[in-house]
């Protein structure tokens, strides 16, 4: 058995894969992900809370609907904090929520690439301020394709149900829109990973098959851990009564969930970096500088090998 597994681990997928994971700093990388993402959490809902009072949305019918969603004896304590968040506007904060925001995501996403350019063997990176515009761009629009995957994927089901019991859809839109939830759902993820896998590293991926390994192995990662939370939801949820222990639930779920997500997200960057070197014998840079990726992996088989006797 330990025959068969040094000879997998040996082989050429396998150690390029090794390879570029072990160059990717993974123990490091995801928590730092997790803690801006984190961060960025109460400037996003300070972002949302000024705006809402502007969108004239019915408190009334919203109450109803969340009353079906929260537990009996928590359902007071949202009603009290929620009420005003919609009533009464506070723009004063709007500016440096906005500015937090994209601080925060920029930051994570900045760590988000150099853990990318590890694994695929880039020693230098783009030019700072390069790097923040990609960073903000990239962060914001994987931040609202993952959470409105996320929340169509969590909650869809109840959404249409309250918009159908309204009359604001008919049932025929209903029941089309019923079946067509996890095509969006994949579609919008698919889209948000094969932008972060093309435009993040710092090499030049000239076809799109490169990207495609990462994003199949998120999208089946995701979905199955998705599929998990909601079942989790659905049986649970009922049952935390109190407010600060559904607060408490909820931070820890968000750190340990961000650093899942940087962590799947870096594995995908790694079978992407396997994937082309099997096929290239070094890549490019942004810059144009070429990177002789094939004769480090040679390298590291030799040593791998080596190591393989010994034991």
């Amino acid at each position: 058995m330990k025959k068969r597994w040094n000879q997998i681990r040996s082989s050429r997928p396998v150690s390029s894969f090794l390879y570029f994971l072990g160059s990717a700093e993974l123990d490091i990388t995801p928590v730092a992900v997790a803690y801006y993402l984190l961060i960025s959490v109460f400037p996003i809902l300070m972002v949302i809370t000024s705006l809402l009072p502007y969108w004239r949305i019915d408190i009334n019918q919203l109450m109803v609907f969340l009353k079906t969603i929260f537990p009996a004896r928590l359902y007071p304590t949202v009603q009290e904090l929620l009420v005003p968040v919609f009533t009464q506007a506070s723009t004063p904060w709007l500016g440096v929520s906005i500015f937090s925001v994209l601080y925060t995501f920029t930051r994570a996403m900045n760590a988000l690439q150099k853990a990318f350019n590890k694994a695929y063997g880039v020693a230098k990176h783009r030019g700072v301020f390069l790097s923040h515009v990609i960073g903000i761009l990239i962060g914001l629009a994987l931040q609202v394709i993952l959470i409105f995957s996320v929340t169509v994927f969590t909650a869809g089901d109840r959404i249409l149900h309250f918009l159908s019991q309204r009359g604001w859809i008919n049932q025929h839109w209903t029941n089309l829109l019923e079946y067509r939830t996890l095509p969006v759902v994949f579609l919008a993820m698919t889209l948000a990973l094969i932008l972060l896998y093309l435009l993040l590293p710092n090499v030049k991926i000239r076809k799109f098959r490169y990207v495609l390994p990462g994003t199949i192995f998120v999208i089946l990662v995701m979905t199955s851990v998705g599929r998990i939370f909601r079942f989790y939801m659905e049986r649970y949820a009922n049952r935390l009564l109190d407010f600060r222990l559904v607060t408490a639930v909820v931070m820890l779920i968000l750190v340990l969930w961000f650093m899942f997500i940087a962590t799947v997200l870096i594995i995908g960057a790694a079978l992407n970096a396997t994937f082309q070197s099997l096929e290239m014998d070094c890549w490019e840079t942004r810059k144009g500088e070429q990177v002789p990726i094939r004769k480090r992996i040679e390298v590291y088989l030799r040593r791998n090998s080596s190591s393989i006797k010994d034991s």
